[in-house]
């Protein structure tokens, strides 16, 4: 058996299909996996698709359930912060004071959503789907008849709009550009994409953006001005205007990377006993001549 301990450090689809992929590959030694949430790991995707369209239960997002992680010998600690990384030691630091040895680290810390900057982006009620208590209180304001606004026309923000209308939910999305998920799809698709929204019902307002969240009581959201000065009625506002890979603290430590942690083509960062994994990875891509940094389900499966 070995003597090596493993640790995982995030609890997404990256993190969990790294630690499922040791076992499976007959790695013996101790395993590790920590993450932030008070919960085992699970994916993201299920969270903006079946959950919010009432198809699936949220549970249905969990990679495993807890028996399966116990049976692996996986050690999952969930509620738990990493704060800083010694290379020279390695060790993790956390943030209740404690350290974390490791012999060998998959970082998979992934992004999270970029914050609105808005008068009344505080309020109660500005909600960013990332994480599972967020889809939950996004599906009660779907389960209450809204309504609704969402920040932002790209994946995140039409799909909720999607889920919206399967609940009969009035719905606006405000985006800033021409047209919804232009730079990803090209003029065509995108207008295609924008025609079929507004067919189901979603008022589309497009080249808008926000100016300001109005708060009932100065606390919860009532309502949303736009940079055209029209007042929306929102019982919440959802924000979808793009996500930042979580890399501060790894990148102080000294690993190379600038928008995400460098790795070669086997995710290997520019410490030998160190990969990244997910949304964070900046990989070598030879047959492109530079380094690819992919902000989708499927690079953290696939990876």
């Amino acid at each position: 058996m070995s003597d090596e301990t493993y640790v995982v450090v995030g609890g997404g689809l990256a993190g969990g299909r790294v630690a499922e992929t040791l076992r499976e590959e007959g790695f013996d030694g101790d395993v590790v996996l920590v993450t932030v949430e008070d919960r085992p790991p699970y994916e993201r995707p299920v969270l903006s698709k079946g959950y919010l369209l009432g198809a699936e239960p949220v549970t249905s997002a969990y990679l495993h359930d807890a028996a399966w992680w116990r049976d692996h010998a996986i050690d999952v600690r969930t509620e738990t912060m990493v704060t800083g990384l010694r290379l020279d030691d390695r060790l993790l630091e956390l943030e209740d004071g404690g350290t974390l040895a490791y012999d060998k680290l998959a970082l998979a810390t992934g992004s999270w959503p970029r914050r609105l900057d808005v008068p009344g982006a505080d309020l109660d009620g500005v909600l960013y789907l990332r994480d599972m208590p967020e889809a939950e209180r996004i599906k009660k304001v779907l389960d209450s008849g809204g309504p609704l606004v969402v920040v932002g026309a790209g994946w995140i923000g039409l799909e909720i709009a999607a889920a919206a209308r399967t609940h009969s939910v009035p719905v606006t999305v405000l985006e800033t550009a021409p047209l919804p998920l232009q730079r990803v799809l090209g003029d065509d698709v995108a207008t295609i994409f924008a025609e079929l929204h507004r067919h189901h019902g979603v008022d589309l307002r497009l080249s808008t953006g926000i100016a300001r969240i109005d708060g009932k009581d100065g606390a919860t959201v009532s309502s949303v001005v736009t940079s055209a000065g029209d007042v929306l009625p929102a019982a919440a506002v959802v924000v979808g205007i793009g996500a930042e890979p979580q890399v501060d603290w790894i990148l102080a430590a000294g690993l190379r990377g600038e928008d995400g942690v460098d790795t070669d083509a086997t995710l290997q960062t520019s410490d030998p006993s160190v990969w990244a994994v997910g949304d964070i990875a900046a990989v070598d891509n030879p047959a492109l001549g530079r380094r690819v940094r992919i902000e989708h389900w499927a690079m953290a499966h696939d990876s």
